[in-house]
């Protein structure tokens, strides 16, 4: 109990499943995305305690086949660390193969809950591998990058409500467009 559940409906069927490792107090569902046939979904847990480091937070991608779900993977971030909250947010791209997943309460450098955005690939199959870590260059303590985000293609965006510019605008928030150009090949 506790650990949060999610419904799929589909044709007029209905599933509710959790994750397959799922413990109270996971906030498991806190975010859910689906790619655009609707066969890839991707579940936020961003209070999961992964490897002994509390709230470290996982994702965990479903696949759909007809009307059964199958959880294909666990997703979690290559250096996350305790109270993380990777999970708080995510988004898979339209072709179910690119998914964003933020921890809105990572450290980056001395800066307390700066937060980060995770980009994990996914070439065929069921593994999920990290190819990037997105970080504010400008970034500040509090500023909780990825409070939001969305994926298409090379395009990651990440909002952060809590960005203050200066003493005169707190608050006003930002948004991050990150942009992998294409590699020419000839």
């Amino acid at each position: 109990a506790g650990q949060g559940l999610v419904y799929a409906y589909f044709n007029g069927s209905a599933r509710a499943f959790t994750s397959s490792d799922g413990a109270a107090g996971d906030g498991f569902g806190a975010a859910v995305t689906l790619n655009d046939d609707g066969s890839i979904l991707l579940v936020g847990s961003p209070y999961s305690d992964v490897s002994g480091k509390t709230d470290q937070g996982a994702a965990y991608a479903f696949f759909r086949s007809d009307v059964n779900w199958t959880q294909i993977s666990q997703i979690t971030a290559s250096d996350g660390a305790a109270g993380d909250q990777f999970g708080i947010a995510l988004d898979v791209s339209p072709d179910g193969r690119r998914a964003a997943v933020a921890a809105t309460y990572a450290t980056v450098g001395s800066n307390a809950f700066q937060g980060a955005v995770y980009v994990f690939d996914r070439a065929s199959g069921t593994t999920w591998s990290q190819t990037a870590r997105l970080t504010a260059s400008d970034g500040a303590p509090n500023d909780q990058l990825g409070q939001s985000v969305a994926v298409v293609g090379s395009t990651v965006l990440a909002g952060t409500p809590l960005v203050t510019p200066d003493v005169s605008q707190r608050f006003q928030g930002a948004v991050y467009v990150f942009y992998q150009a294409p590699v020419l090949q000839v």
